[in-house]
């Protein structure tokens, strides 16, 4: 039975550290080390934290190098620039002034911080509401009554109605709506041609992906060819858009109480 009065911010620290980078001008401290990037992370933690009052808290942060979805199509997130090395120099300093903090980073080699968030998200979520800290749409696939997606920018949740009202799609279909969509951002090819209008379509009529698959001489037009002809990009980008939720971890809620953050 979920805590109605207790919330756990699971926070996308990685893609919050972009955003801080490109957010806030450079700068420096005495050491002449460049600490604008943490500067920025910090202030938006502290807002957090002020806004929201979780209970508990965790920080979750993208390993170096490869994953396990590189195993399954090297050219995934290919298109992606390397991290600045004015980033570079901040990162380590950012863990330690986290974990000063009481908020050591948690970092999971061959899982991106999606999974790690999902795993804990599923593990948690009939103990506690959770919120989760992040702009990558992918996280819309965890969403039900216990678990929200809050924008790092408006501050604005995405609900389970939200998601239907700016996708015409569930939090469950999402995987089969990005399958099918795509994803530039990550690389996932999807179907050549087929926008979200269409998708969303497609998944009101038929359901699955596998549904539509097995249904394409029932599809008009265009799209049925289109279908016919990506069945292994669909499935392909199907596996690549789905949210790990069991990734092996020894967190308990414990551990992840919020200290005083300075």
């Amino acid at each position: 039975m979920a805590n109605k009065e207790k919330k756990l911010a699971l926070i996308d620290g990685s893609a919050y550290f972009y955003r801080a980078y490109h957010a806030l001008p450079p700068l420096k401290n005495s050491k002449g080390q460049e600490t604008g990037a943490i500067h920025g992370f910090i202030t938006a933690i502290h807002k957090l934290i002020a806004d929201f009052k979780p209970s508990n808290i965790a920080m979750i942060f993208d390993p170096k190098g490869p994953n396990f979805r590189h195993e399954i199509y090297p050219d995934y997130k290919a298109n992606r620039e390397a991290m600045p090395d004015e980033l570079v120099s901040q990162i380590q300093l950012l863990y330690k002034a986290l974990d000063y903090n009481g908020l050591k980073p948690i970092i999971i080699e061959g899982y991106e911080a999606d999974d790690v968030i999902g795993t804990l998200t599923k593990k948690f979520k009939d103990e506690i509401e959770i919120l989760i800290f992040s702009g990558d749409k992918d996280f819309s696939q965890l969403v039900d009554d216990r678990v929200s997606i809050i924008n790092p920018v408006t501050y604005k949740p995405l609900d389970h109605d939200g998601i239907f009202e700016k996708f015409n799609v569930y939090p469950k279909e999402f995987i089969d709506f990005l399958a099918l969509v795509g994803d530039k951002s990550d690389n996932i090819p999807g179907v050549d041609g087929i926008g979200p209008k269409t998708a969303s379509s497609l998944i009101r009529k038929f359901g699955s992906t596998e549904n539509i698959i097995k249904n394409a001489d029932k599809i008009t037009g265009k799209n049925k060819e289109k279908i016919k002809n990506s069945q292994n990009n669909i499935n392909l980008s199907k596996k690549l858009a789905e949210i790990k939720c069991d990734v092996k971890n020894s967190y308990n809620l414990d551990q992840l109480i919020k200290k005083t953050f300075n």
